[in-house]
């Protein structure tokens, strides 16, 4: 993968000799795109909890960007032909770190409310919000990811990832096991295309490959489910409690300690209340 860096880039779309447009609108697009997306996902996140149903399709913002990678290549050997090679590789590689900042950011808000903190998935909150901070940081970006093509592949799926684990239970209304599968394979299968964009996808051999190696990584993605907070659920409230009050479905006492004998007669009880926007129904 070329490393140029971001000044680079930039320099050759606002170049004088390139038609002489300035590149305000990429420095402008790099600087309000993680804004954005972190207050269009927090913005979600609150309509969701509200119940407002037209908040279902605003994941698919987030996702829409994804469509114009598909079409890349394509967009890219048509603008050859009229734009200067160093303007159009500068365009490409700014428009994928917006992308990768727009998933990241857009998620950080699910992902942290679902996160249960004194568990393995604190690790991989931690990964999604780290990871999101390096997609704004240049020096790390292109020279860390975008510079090597193993790491721009992993970094490109993960992002697809996360987008899509919050997407596909909202829109389509899965469960958080299926949303997690699907996700990782349709995560697998954007990383392979981008892997193999520059050779022939029109073989039948190609194809099999990206949907052997994606249902490898859904399987991957079932085996580390723990790990992974089901977004959009969360827990709002949790207790122990030997009784629970049947009309509100609330317990009655909140035990931090309970005796032999109290633990005999009536036992003890778990009790959590988890959040699931728009009558999501998940099994627990």
């Amino acid at each position: 993968m070329n490393a140029d860096t971001p000044d680079d880039l930039i320099s050759a779309l606002g170049d004088p000799k390139s038609r002489g447009q300035s590149p305000t609108f990429w420095l402008f697009l790099r600087r309000i795109v993680p804004l954005a997306s972190f207050a269009a996902g927090l913005g979600s996140f609150v309509l969701l909890d509200r119940g407002e149903a037209f908040a279902r399709w605003l994941p698919l913002l987030s996702v829409s960007g994804w469509l114009l990678i598909a079409a890349e290549p394509k967009i890219q050997a048509r603008l050859s032909r009229f734009v200067p090679e160093s303007r159009v590789r500068g365009a490409v590689s700014l428009t994928l770190q917006s992308i990768h900042q727009e998933s990241l950011f857009f998620a950080v808000p699910f992902i942290y409310a679902s996160t249960t903190w004194n568990s393995s998935q604190a690790v991989f909150s931690g990964l999604v919000i780290v990871l999101a901070i390096c997609s704004t940081l240049d020096p790390v970006y292109f020279r860390h990811i975008a510079g090597n093509r193993i790491a721009l592949l992993a970094f490109h799926g993960f992002c697809f990832f996360c987008v899509a684990l919050i997407a596909l239970p909202i829109v389509f209304l899965l469960d958080s096991s299926w949303s997690l599968v699907l996700a990782a394979s349709c995560a697998g299968m954007a990383t392979i295309a981008l892997a193999m964009r520059d050779r022939d996808l029109k073989r039948p051999t190609a194809w099999l490959s990206m949907l052997l190696i994606a249902a490898e990584i859904g399987g991957v993605a079932w085996i580390g489910r723990r790990a992974i907070p089901p977004a959009p659920l969360s827990i709002v409230d949790a207790a122990i409690t030997d009784e629970v009050e049947r009309t509100s479905k609330r317990p009655t006492i909140r035990l931090a300690a309970i005796g032999h004998e109290r633990l005999h007669r009536n036992g003890l009880l778990a009790w959590t209340s988890i959040r699931a926007p728009l009558g999501l129904r998940d099994p627990v």
